[in-house]
């Protein structure tokens, strides 16, 4: 291989590490990984959402070895017809058999996160309760209105975006956990 061919393959090289970096230049604290365009704690896994519905029924998207190959256990969602109901959602990491409430920590940084819930197919509406200090609706308190009976899903999302750039558009940011419920109202 001739000179010139070393000099290209290294070229080729140096370029690709840079191309391929994987922290978009984030800075994080020690502790904490890169992730998209924002920090995690390293032992943070986001692998469960509950949703709990009047302080009763709870419904859950179970995921505990998070990217892995178990499949997640999600319920599906029951609900009465024409009912109200207030939820709280609360996010958890339980892989290695631990329990850990995310949720507390996400409310303390509510400026850079938000829970958006799209809704096909089945007779409900999703109101925000909680909202940032620039009054931009956060997610984790909701209420949730049931029509006539139906059945569809509702996706759920949480978006982590940085501070500041928060405009309550589900393509803001990135995307911190994503679940898809099957919805029934009777």
């Amino acid at each position: 291989m001739s000179y010139q061919h070393y000099l290209l393959l290294l070229l080729a090289i140096i370029s690709c590490l840079g191309a391929c970096k994987r922290d978009n230049g984030i800075q994080c604290p020690d502790g904490q990984i890169p992730h998209g365009d924002h920090c995690h704690d390293i032992q943070e896994l986001l692998t469960s959402v509950e949703l709990v519905f009047n302080e009763v029924d709870t419904f859950a998207f179970r995921d505990f070895d998070g990217i892995g190959s178990d499949a997640p256990i999600v319920d599906m969602i029951r609900l009465s017809a024409n009912t109200d109901y207030a939820v709280q959602t609360r996010v958890l990491d339980e892989s290695n058999n631990s329990y850990t409430d995310v949720t507390p920590e996400i409310a303390m940084e509510k400026e850079g996160h938000q829970f958006f819930y799209t809704i096909e197919g089945a007779n409900l509406t999703v109101e925000y309760k909680d909202m940032d200090a620039d009054g931009i609706p956060v997610g984790l308190e909701t209420e949730m209105r049931t029509g006539a009976a139906s059945t569809g899903t509702m996706n759920l999302v949480l978006k982590h975006i940085p501070v500041g750039s928060k405009t309550g558009n589900i393509t803001d940011g990135a995307t911190d956990i994503e679940v898809n419920f099957e919805v029934v109202i009777e």
